[in-house]
């Protein structure tokens, strides 16, 4: 076989295979980083996971009740503030806990908001900071 047409064959392939990469998509992917966890302000700043438990009324005020589910017994410090279904806060409290350990129950009145019109509501917890030795 004459080399002209051997690196004629070489020289055809190599532009095929360069045509290819440039105007083919790449589906080819590194493997992605495992996804990392969305930060919530009671578990990862925390240590605290609070759910909410229930709501009742109380004449004119929904008393939500929120449950410690995880936590380390630290003192800590919540503003709970629900929403209706606009997203609109409609109303807020505060309380606090000596000792946020799993089954502590914290209630919170929402004045003159029916436990019905609570769409979703949003926590924000505080804790002492951690001295360093």
């Amino acid at each position: 076989m004459p080399v002209a047409v051997i690196v004629g064959a070489v020289v055809a392939g190599l532009v095929a295979v360069a045509a290819t990469a440039l105007f083919l998509p790449n589906t080819w992917r590194t493997p992605a980083a495992p996804p990392t966890p969305a930060k919530t302000l009671a578990p990862a700043d925390t240590g605290l996971d609070v759910r909410w438990r229930s709501g009742r009324m109380d004449g004119r005020d929904c008393i939500g009740t929120f449950e410690v589910k995880r936590g380390g017994g630290t003192r800590a410090q919540f503003v709970a503030f629900v929403m209706d279904t606009s997203g609109a806060i409609i109303a807020r409290d505060s309380g606090k806990v000596d000792a946020a350990v799993p089954g502590v129950l914290v209630d919170f009145r929402f004045r003159g908001v029916t436990c019905e019109r609570i769409y979703d509501w949003q926590l924000q917890v505080t804790t002492p900071k951690a001295r360093t030795p």
